[in-house]
Protein backbone atom coordinates (compact mmCIF):
# COMPACT_ATOMS: atom_id res chain seq x y z
CA UNK A 1 0.00 0.00 0.00
CA UNK A 2 2.83 2.16 0.81
CA UNK A 3 4.38 1.35 -2.37
CA UNK A 4 1.59 2.60 -4.32
CA UNK A 5 0.81 5.75 -2.47
CA UNK A 6 4.32 6.52 -2.78
CA UNK A 7 4.24 5.35 -6.91
CA UNK A 8 1.09 7.40 -7.47
CA UNK A 9 2.58 10.59 -5.59
CA UNK A 10 5.58 10.09 -7.78
CA UNK A 11 3.34 9.78 -10.89
CA UNK A 12 0.91 12.38 -10.04
CA UNK A 13 3.73 15.57 -9.08
CA UNK A 14 6.36 14.61 -11.80
CA UNK A 15 4.66 17.14 -14.32
CA UNK A 16 5.17 20.08 -11.90
CA UNK A 17 8.78 19.84 -12.09
CA UNK A 18 9.66 21.72 -14.67
CA UNK A 19 8.12 24.73 -13.45
CA UNK A 20 10.23 27.29 -12.02
CA UNK A 21 11.48 26.78 -8.05
CA UNK A 22 9.45 30.17 -7.05
CA UNK A 23 6.05 30.16 -6.54
CA UNK A 24 3.33 32.43 -7.15
CA UNK A 25 1.98 34.54 -3.86
CA UNK A 26 -0.76 32.73 -2.01
CA UNK A 27 0.41 29.48 -3.05
CA UNK A 28 1.63 26.26 -1.26
CA UNK A 29 4.59 24.24 -2.02
CA UNK A 30 4.76 20.70 -1.95
CA UNK A 31 6.20 19.15 0.66
CA UNK A 32 9.01 16.23 0.19
CA UNK A 33 8.11 12.72 0.22
CA UNK A 34 11.23 11.47 1.37
CA UNK A 35 10.91 8.65 -0.97
CA UNK A 36 14.19 7.89 -2.88
CA UNK A 37 13.50 4.70 -4.45
CA UNK A 38 11.21 3.20 -7.65
CA UNK A 39 9.14 0.41 -8.27
CA UNK A 40 7.25 -0.98 -11.40
CA UNK A 41 3.82 -1.59 -11.19
CA UNK A 42 4.62 -5.17 -9.38
CA UNK A 43 6.31 -3.35 -6.43
CA UNK A 44 9.49 -4.72 -7.56
CA UNK A 45 12.36 -1.94 -6.87
CA UNK A 46 13.51 -0.72 -10.16
CA UNK A 47 16.57 1.60 -11.31
CA UNK A 48 14.67 5.10 -10.99
CA UNK A 49 16.56 7.20 -13.57
CA UNK A 50 13.82 7.81 -16.43
CA UNK A 51 10.88 7.11 -14.56
CA UNK A 52 9.69 10.19 -13.31
CA UNK A 53 8.84 9.35 -9.95
CA UNK A 54 9.50 10.75 -7.05
CA UNK A 55 12.12 8.58 -6.29
CA UNK A 56 14.14 9.61 -9.34
CA UNK A 57 13.33 13.81 -8.64
CA UNK A 58 13.40 13.88 -4.78
CA UNK A 59 11.98 17.67 -5.08
CA UNK A 60 9.82 19.59 -2.56
CA UNK A 61 10.28 21.39 0.16
CA UNK A 62 11.90 20.39 3.41
CA UNK A 63 9.41 19.21 6.37
CA UNK A 64 9.46 22.16 8.92
CA UNK A 65 10.78 21.28 12.73
CA UNK A 66 8.76 21.21 14.14
CA UNK A 67 6.14 20.05 12.07
CA UNK A 68 3.66 21.29 15.07
CA UNK A 69 3.35 24.14 17.66
CA UNK A 70 1.54 23.64 20.77
CA UNK A 71 0.05 26.87 22.09
CA UNK A 72 -0.81 26.04 25.49
CA UNK A 73 -4.39 26.62 25.53
CA UNK A 74 -5.48 22.79 23.71
CA UNK A 75 -4.90 23.70 20.39
CA UNK A 76 -1.93 22.81 18.03
CA UNK A 77 -1.07 24.29 14.71
CA UNK A 78 0.16 21.87 12.14
CA UNK A 79 3.16 24.17 10.48
CA UNK A 80 2.98 22.75 6.97
CA UNK A 81 -1.07 22.99 6.47
CA UNK A 82 -1.50 26.13 9.18
CA UNK A 83 -4.28 24.44 10.61
CA UNK A 84 -5.34 24.46 14.00
CA UNK A 85 -7.01 21.60 15.94
CA UNK A 86 -7.63 20.73 19.56
CA UNK A 87 -5.15 18.51 21.02
CA UNK A 88 -7.90 16.44 22.76
CA UNK A 89 -10.48 15.33 20.49
CA UNK A 90 -12.74 14.31 23.16
CA UNK A 91 -14.02 17.66 23.79
CA UNK A 92 -17.64 17.09 25.16
CA UNK A 93 -17.13 14.53 28.21
CA UNK A 94 -19.08 11.24 28.42
CA UNK A 95 -20.53 9.43 25.44
CA UNK A 96 -23.64 10.34 22.85
CA UNK A 97 -25.03 8.31 20.66
CA UNK A 98 -24.31 9.18 16.76
CA UNK A 99 -27.59 10.83 15.96
CA UNK A 100 -27.24 12.82 18.96
CA UNK A 101 -24.16 14.35 17.89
Amino acid sequence: MVRVFFFLAGFLLAPSYGLPDTLPPGSSPLMTTGQSLCYDTSGTIIPCKGTGQDGEFQKGTTWPHPRFTEHGNGTVTDNVTALMWTKDAQQIQGTQKWSDA
